[in-house]
């Protein structure tokens, strides 16, 4: 019988091979731990973004797929008076087109300033919604694994 003295060492395995239970479950709890972790991670890279360049002002900060047109427009006042209070006390006098003109200028700026900043919120967001369901499919699919029981 000296072909079954290792039959002790493999109690983690049944009579297939295969993980067992406990380990099926370590190895779940392991790879949730991480899910959190990179969740966490990705909202920490968010607020970190957020705070670092000013956006909870919707006045400076285009929306996610705006144009830069589009972030003018909508902005035009707010941009239109910081080229007006740039040339205050100065002897330059602007014209409400040349006002508008700086406007648009100072609203560019702050685009193309943002416009990574922005693309990589969005990727995170997508990131993040992508791990969310994610993790709510294998809840589902667990949750089915063991109605099956």
């Amino acid at each position: 019988k000296d072909d079954d003295s290792d039959d002790d060492d493999d109690d983690d395995d049944d009579e297939n091979g295969s993980i067992s239970e406990e380990e099926k479950v370590e190895k779940v709890k392991e790879s949730a731990k991480k899910d959190k972790s990179k969740q966490s991670g990705l909202k920490q890279e968010v607020a970190q973004l957020k705070e670092q360049h000013g956006l909870k002002d919707e006045n400076r900060t285009p929306f996610d797929g705006e144009s830069l047109a589009d972030f003018y427009t909508r902005t035009s006042k707010y941009w239109n008076h910081q080229a007006t209070v740039a040339v205050v006390g100065t002897d330059i006098e602007l014209s409400n087109k040349e006002i508008k003109r700086e406007g648009f200028k100072l609203a560019q700026v702050r685009f193309d300033e943002l416009k990574p900043v922005i693309d990589r919120l969005a990727e995170l967001r997508f990131s993040l919604k992508h791990d969310a369901k994610s993790d709510s499919k294998k809840k589902v699919d667990k949750s089915k694994k063991s109605s099956r029981r």
